[in-house]
């Protein structure tokens, strides 16, 4: 359970006694704990379904370090994530040498590496494309900029746009090129009617567009080769627990005799 993880106290003894380190931003320069060598090896690619579970392993090490927690085992962290911790271990030993036998993993160390293979160690410059209130409140919050991206340009359908953010100039979709050429961005962030998608896609992976985040709900089915493309429906989950949350409540009436 969660009140099990380590905080702080020695490591439980085996044969070959666990490293000690006071700095622990250095424990993977300590030898014994993780074996540099094999590191720069080759890797194979790793599969898709541990990349998949990787903003899992990080949300979760997010709260261990929040709890003060300095090191935890594949068998605590399947606890926390309800996984399996032969599975954890498997997952991460695709990425690289993270843990040691015996001793378990290096909460703040894991937390740093996870970042860096998701890319949150870097700034991510992208462009906000499309009108209407979901894109002029994330215009106004911090939601990306808590992962590294950062809106610097919002490319509008209108023609006389208005700059919600002097960080984030507003210029209107005929002017893309001009204005991509100024500011060179990443990613794009999509609210475009769905019915344009496609081609904003393609018109901005020419001009070095890399990855898009597609919050039209609507998937993309035309990619250009070598872009990236995720889809965002955040109702979908709730819906789904709606779904639940209704079901429930109908059997409960069928239960007392009432009629539907």
């Amino acid at each position: 359970g969660i009140m099990n993880f380590s905080r702080g106290r020695a490591p439980r003894r085996t044969s070959t006694p666990a490293p000690r380190t006071t700095d622990m931003d250095r424990i993977d320069q300590v030898p014994g704990t993780f074996d540099t060598r094999r590191e720069k090896q080759k890797r194979a690619a790793p599969a898709a379904a541990a990349v998949a579970r990787l903003p899992r392993y990080f949300r979760a090490l997010t709260y261990l370090l929040g709890a003060g927690v300095l090191r935890v085992s594949s068998e605590e962290l399947g606890a926390l994530m309800g996984g399996n911790p032969s599975q954890i271990r498997q997952d991460l030993r695709q990425f690289g040498d993270f843990g040691q036998q015996g001793y378990g993993y290096q909460v703040r160390l894991l937390h740093r590496k996870i970042g860096a293979l998701l890319g949150m160690d870097t700034k991510h410059p992208a462009v906000i494309v499309g009108d209407g209130a979901p894109a002029v409140a994330l215009l106004r919050s911090e939601f990306f900029q808590r992962f590294g991206v950062t809106p610097v340009l919002h490319l509008s359908a209108s023609e006389s746009p208005v700059t919600e953010d002097d960080d984030c100039p507003a210029y209107p979709w005929s002017e893309r090129t001009s204005a991509l050429a100024r500011t060179p961005v990443e990613m794009a962030i999509l609210f475009t009617r769905p019915e344009v998608t496609s081609e904003a896609v393609t018109a901005l992976f020419s001009l070095g567009v890399r990855a898009f985040f597609n919050c039209t709900g609507v998937p993309v089915t035309t990619v250009p080769e070598g872009a990236h493309i995720r889809d965002f429906a955040p109702e979908d989950p709730l819906l789904a627990l709606l779904y639940d949350l209704s079901q429930d409540v109908h059997t409960k009436e069928n239960e007392n005799g009432a009629t539907l």
